[in-house]
């Protein structure tokens, strides 16, 4: 089941529209924002237990990581229309308007820092245990003089 759902989406972007873009195949939007979940889970899975917030739902989810998929999302499913003419608004959303002094950075801007370490936001953290995909070790190191 989908993170995000169309009424996640409708926060974002006016039915009508949506229906435009995906030509009212609800379809669609599932495997978009199953596209998003892991183009987000990319960007933050070094640090956040992506799976836990991923079988979240309603109000128990990271309302911020919702509208990132989200934004992601919408971005997807224009592009699938035509990917040259997608509107500005979800561009900016998306990317982000390269203004530093914008409050919002972009969906994908902000998964950057997140990844970075330069912003935290409420997603489940991983443990240390969980964040060590190899542990190795060694015999002690004896000496060889004689």
């Amino acid at each position: 089941m989908p993170y995000i759902d169309k009424t996640d989406l409708l926060t974002f972007i006016r039915l009508e529209v949506l229906d435009q873009v995906t030509d009212g195949d609800d379809n669609l939007i599932t495997t978009a924002s199953l596209i998003a979940e892991s183009e987000a889970a990319a960007y933050v899975r070094q640090r956040y237990d992506t799976p836990v917030e991923f079988s979240r739902t309603g109000t128990a989810r990271s309302q911020l990581f919702v509208s990132i998929v989200c934004d992601i999302t919408i971005y997807r499913l224009h592009g699938r229309v035509d990917p040259v003419q997608i509107p500005n608004w979800v561009v900016n959303r998306y990317n982000g308007n390269h203004d530093e002094s914008a409050s919002w950075g972009g969906a994908i801007k902000t998964l950057m820092m997140v990844q970075q370490g330069a912003i935290d936001i409420d997603l489940p953290k991983i443990s240390p245990s969980q964040n060590r995909p190899f542990e190795g070790g060694s015999n002690p190191v004896y000496s060889a003089n004689f």
